[in-house]
């Protein structure tokens, strides 16, 4: 069985070198070689790269004197250490393996995490009425203004007002006409833009309605006492809370209130969950 002569590691036939260090294996070690079985604790065993694995953590970490070897009849690799350090390995293979799990369980939510933001369709940013009435209002005040500005503009041309233009025939006609469908299309878009608001403003009159009857519901039946209570069983880790408390309350409000609409359901639990738990 070949081993290394820095390491002291044992591996199985057809192995040249030494996975950790790179050295050359040679075919025994030196009579003077430190390790001894007969004075050494079998201390574990287990598949090549587990034991790999915490020898070099017992090593690294510990600071203790480990060594791996292949055991041909059964086929395994042994882990032999001094007698003395019995004690002070277990606590470090108990930390090994702690550090082993934690790292997989982060992986899985991570994965998870990455598997339900696929699958979840993106979300559009909610506004509520208000915001878009006021943009529509805007949007018409600053469209009428052009269309009237430019219309008046244009008739001004006609009448000979700007005496630098100098324009007759059907050049002037077709200019105008042109000139004046953009500007009247202008007036027509602010137009719409002002209808959009007034529908707007009355939708925002209805939400405003809503939202304080919702205040006033979840003031009375979502209490951060009464919402704790109800997802404390299924919480084991405090990463969990937001996402339980945000589906609790999610749930009781879309029971009461299947009406509301999805984005505008999702703006206001986010605001309320502030005002319950982080205020």
């Amino acid at each position: 069985m070949p081993w290394c002569p820095k390491c002291k590691t044992e591996y199985r036939d057809g192995i040249d070198v030494c996975s950790d260090c790179g050295s050359k294996l040679v075919a025994t070690l030196d009579q003077t070689y430190e390790f001894d079985k007969a004075n050494m604790l079998n201390f574990l065993y287990g598949p090549e790269e587990q034991v790999e694995s915490i020898r070099k953590y017992l090593s690294g970490v510990g600071k203790l004197k480990a060594y791996s070897v292949y055991n041909e009849k059964k086929e395994i690799y042994e882990l032999f250490i001094k007698p003395e350090d019995q004690a002070r390995a277990t606590q470090l293979v108990n930390q090994f393996f702690e550090q082993v799990n934690a790292q997989q369980v982060s992986g899985q939510n991570a994965s998870q995490a990455a598997q339900k933001q696929q699958r979840m369709p993106a979300k559009e940013a909610y506004r509520s009425a208000k915001e878009r009435a006021a943009d529509h209002k805007s949007s018409a005040i600053i469209l009428m203004s052009l269309g009237v500005i430019g219309l008046t503009v244009i008739v001004l041309m006609a009448l000979g007002v700007f005496p630098f233009v100098s324009l007759s025939g059907m050049g002037a006609i077709l200019t105008y006409t042109v000139m004046g469908g953009f500007f009247l299309m202008f007036i027509i878009m602010s137009v719409v833009s002002f209808k959009s608001y007034k529908e707007l403003s009355r939708v925002d009159i209805a939400e405003t309605n809503t939202n304080k009857e919702l205040d006033e519901f979840c003031a009375k039946y979502l209490t951060k006492e009464f919402i704790d209570s109800k997802i404390a069983p299924l919480i084991s880790d405090e990463s969990q809370e937001y996402f339980y408390r945000a589906e609790f309350m999610r749930k009781v409000i879309s029971d009461k209130y299947p009406e509301l609409g999805a984005s505008f359901l999702e703006d206001y639990i986010d605001t309320k969950y502030g005002e319950i738990f982080e205020s």
